[in-house]
C-alpha cells in the first residue's frame, strides 16, 4: 500500500497550520559524578583510567544516566575527561546534539565540526554528509531485509531511498560550497555485524519512523521558507524523498511487527518513545537567525509546535 501522498500531504499540512533541528545550540557543559561500583560503568572506567583518550563511552553512559536511558544516542562529545570532584570519581564533558535529517547507518561517526564562512554553510555541510552517510545506511538495510526474509518489494525501495540519498548529498554539497563550506572527504561506515531482527527493527523506529520522518517535515517547513530559492527548490525535492523514506519506514515496522514476539514489539515502542523525547530536546534550542532565514529552519518556537503536532499525529 502506497500512503505516500497522504504522508507528504499531511507533512505539508502540519507545516501550514504552525504559526511562526539541526540548529545553533548551546553545548552541554556539565561535571557529573558517578558511583565508580557500578556495574554499568566499571569497564568504561577501566578504559578511562588506563587511556584517557578512550573516555567516551563512560562519558556516553554517565549522560544516560543522568537524562535518560539512550539520551546518548545523539550526543556528540566534543570533550570528556575523568575528573576529581571533591575527592569523588567524576566526568566533565562538553556534548552538542547531531543533526536530524537522514538516516544514519550503524556505527556512523557524523561528530567532526564544518569549516564554512557561514552558519548556513556549516549546517549544509553537515547535512550533506548525513545525506551521505544515509545511502549506506539504505543499501545496509536493504541488505539485512533480504538476509531477514522480509518482502521483496521493502528490499527494492531501500535500493531506491539509496538512490535518492546520492541525489540529496550531490545537491546539498553544492549548497554547502555556494554558502563557502570547506567540504573534506567523509569517512566510509564499517559494515556493521550480522544483526537480529530486532536489533534492526529498533533501529529502524528510531532513525526511520522518528528521526527520518522528522527531518522529512523540516524539510518541508525550508522548502517553503527559505529566502534562497536555490534552497527552497533543493528541500521541496528533499521533501518528496524523505516523505517516502518515511512511509518504507512504517512499512518495515509493521512487517517486523507481524514477526517478531510480543516482547520485542514493546522493545520497539519504547524505541521510538524514547526516540521521540530525544527529539524533543533538540527542538528546544533557538537557532542562529542564518539559518531560520537562508535556509529556512524553523525557529525555536516553530520547530516546538512542529514537533507537538508530529507526536500527536504521527507517533501517538
Amino acid at each position: 500500500m502506497n500512503r505516500l501522498p497522504a504522508l507528504h500531504t499531511l507533512l505539508a499540512a502540519l507545516v501550514a497550520s504552525t504559526a511562526m533541528a539541526c540548529s545553533c545550540p548551546d553545548p552541554i557543559d556539565e561535571t557529573i559524578v558517578f558511583d565508580p561500583e557500578a556495574e554499568s560503568l566499571r569497564q568504561a572506567l577501566e578504559r578511562c583510567e588506563f587511556d584517557a583518550a578512550d573516555c567516551e563511552d563512560l562519558c556516553s553512559k554517565v549522560y544516560s544516566l543522568v537524562h535518560g536511558p539512550g539520551s546518548a544516542e545523539y550526543q556528540t562529545f566534543t570533550e570528556c575527561e575523568l575528573v576529581d570532584y571533591d575527592g569523588r570519581p567524576a566526568v566533565h564533558y562538553v556534548s552538542t546534539v547531531e543533526c536530524v535529517g537522514g538516516r544514519r547507518p550503524p556505527g556512523a561517526d557524523l561528530h567532526e565540526s564544518k569549516t564554512a564562512r557561514s552558519p548556513a554553510g556549516a549546517w549544509l555541510a553537515g547535512l550533506a554528509e548525513l545525506e551521505e552517510a544515509s545511502v549506506y545506511a539504505f543499501v545496509w538495510l536493504g541488505l539485512e531485509l533480504e538476509r531477514l526474509g522480509a518482502p521483496a518489494s521493502l528490499v527494492a525501495r531501500c535500493t531506491s531511498a539509496a538512490a535518492d540519498e546520492i541525489r540529496h548529498a550531490q545537491a546539498v554539497t553544492k549548497l554547502a560550497l555556494r554558502y563557502g563550506a570547506l567540504m573534506t572527504p567523509a569517512s566510509t561506515p564499517t559494515l556493521p555485524e550480522e544483526r537480529s531482527l530486532r536489533d534492526v527493527a529498533i533501529e529502524n523506529a528510531r532513525e526511520g519512523c522518528v528521526r527520518e520522518t522528522y527531518g522529512a517535515l523540516v524539510a518541508v517547513w525550508q522548502s517553503k521558507h527559505a529566502s534562497d530559492p536555490i534552497v527552497r527548490s533543493v528541500m521541496a525535492r528533499i521533501a518528496v524523498d524523505e516523505s517516502r523514506h518515511a512511509e518504507l519506514s512504517a512499512d518495515i515496522d509493521a512487517w517486523a511487527r507481524t514477526v517478531l514476539s510480543a516482547a520485542d514489539c514493546s522493545s520497539l515502542d519504547r524505541a521510538k518513545t524514547n526516540a521521540v523525547d530525544m527529539l524533543r530536546s533538540t527542538v528546544m534550542e533557538e537557532v542562529c537567525s542564518d539559518l531560520t532565514t537562508n535556509v529556512g529552519l524553523p525557529n525555536a518556537l516553530a520547530a516546538q509546535q512542529l514537533f507537538a503536532q508530529a507526536e500527536r499525529t504521527l507517533w501517538a
